[in-house]
């Protein structure tokens, strides 16, 4: 049997290794990490850079599957 999470987990670190966005310590001062695309479009802000990098990778497997 698969183990999903682990897939999951798999495909998330694959697609952050093909990441086209970036994350910018520029918002304020709440959620200061905020994540842009490669055309310089603002995709959110988060108050962590870790919360930030999550939904990067979030962002990243969705555009790739």
């Amino acid at each position: 049997m698969t183990d999903w999470n682990e897939e999951l987990e798999k495909a998330i670190e694959l697609a952050s290794e093909l990441s086209t966005a970036v994350i910018r310590k520029d918002g304020s001062a709440s959620k200061p990490f905020c994540i842009y695309s490669k055309k310089g479009k603002k995709l959110g802000c988060h108050a962590t850079r870790k919360q930030a990098e999550k939904r990067l990778r979030q962002i990243e497997f969705f555009k790739n599957k």
